[in-house]
């Protein structure tokens, strides 16, 4: 398991999403005001206009974390 498949980074400005794009990580831009978008190096996976869009992007990307008296653990996830 990734950092990128299990954290999801999300910010209202785009300095804030490149660095999290730069990382290697999931990054959201939450563009409420329509913003234009920064001249940068790296852009966000995607763009948003609400919050209500957030859990649809994640939906397909859900793990399930068990607990270790389940058979679960460290590094032991089933995905939906």
């Amino acid at each position: 398991m990734t950092i990128r498949c299990t954290i999801a980074f999300l910010s209202s400005n785009g300095k804030g999403a490149y660095a999290a794009a730069a990382f290697g990580m999931r990054a959201f831009r939450c563009n409420r005001y329509n913003q234009l978008k920064e001249r940068l190096p790296w852009n966000p996976e995607r763009e948003i206009r609400s919050l209500a869009e957030l859990p649809g992007l994640l939906e397909h990307d859900r793990i399930i974390h068990r607990h270790p008296r389940d058979g679960g653990g460290p590094g032991r996830a089933t995905e939906r």
